[in-house]
């Protein structure tokens, strides 16, 4: 009985030992950081950092509307259809304003640079 005892506690030292040393590096930004993407050069905020595994993701709140996302010619299309709409309709359609900005991610560390 007595070496199940010595056992179990050397087991459980054992395994505080692992768990309780945590060797990864601190994040290099932190939520709220203003940062650039570099290929973009398009500059942001940290609104959220996630660990999933060993690498730290970024994800970004961009000035842009999502719009940006969208071709000139798409945009153009909408335009056009609004009209189309508005003008068998007899009146106007309510306007829709979208958000003035949008969430962009995950992004590694490697591809951020803090901005000033």
């Amino acid at each position: 009985m007595k070496s199940l005892d010595i056992l179990a506690f050397a087991a459980s030292a054992l395994l505080l030992g692992f768990t309780s040393c945590d060797k990864r590096p601190a994040a290099k930004f932190q939520p709220g950081d203003r940062v650039r993407v570099k290929a973009t050069q398009a500059e942001g905020k940290v609104c959220l950092r996630t660990r999933f595994f060993h690498e730290d993701l970024y994800f970004l709140t961009l000035p842009e509307s999502y719009y940006v996302f969208h071709t000139i010619g798409k945009r153009q299309e909408w335009a056009r259809l609004r009209a189309l709409t508005e003008a068998q309709l007899g009146f106007p359609l309510p306007e829709y304003r979208p958000r003035p900005w949008h969430e962009e991610g995950p992004f590694y560390e490697l591809d951020l640079e803090l901005s000033r």
